[in-house]
């Protein structure tokens, strides 16, 4: 609610399983941290539209390696319509001789279409992933299946 100072937070809290109001909470900050499907921003713009999308696709995942260049290093390779960022974030891998390295491989493809549906939980297609990345080389990364 707009105060003509300060917006004041107010939020109902729901049980998920039984969609019963399980509480109310208001406060002077409210964070959405809930990404580009945020209800947040819903709540105060809802007339805001759907999320303008750049067309860039990015597909994140974790594995287990052999660490690379200093073993605690953080490479971003490419350019703004294909780039791949990847570093270590494992003391535990790399105290093992490995590394549990994070990695985000980014493609812009469709500049100017509607957003795909967005699903966190999906098992992308590595051929997929590939696929985008065929001619990319860097010195100090390579990519195996």
């Amino acid at each position: 609610m707009w105060s003509g100072q300060w917006w004041q937070a107010c939020g109902d809290f729901v049980d998920r399983a039984s969609e019963k109001p399980v509480g109310r909470i208001e406060a002077d900050l409210l964070v959405g941290w809930d990404g580009i499907h945020c209800v947040i921003r819903r709540q105060f713009h809802p007339d805001e539209g759907p999320v303008k999308w750049d067309g860039t696709m990015l597909w994140r995942a974790v594995t287990i390696g052999e660490p690379f260049l200093s073993g605690r290093t953080m490479v971003l390779a490419g350019h703004l319509d294909r780039y791949v960022v990847v570093y270590p974030i494992s003391k535990r891998h790399e105290s093992e001789g490995l590394a549990l390295i994070n990695w985000v491989a980014c493609v812009r493809t469709a500049d100017g279409q509607p957003m795909p549906p967005q699903d966190w939980d999906h098992t992308a297609r590595l051929d997929d992933v590939l696929e985008a990345f065929t001619s990319f080389r860097s010195t100090s990364l390579t990519c195996r299946r």
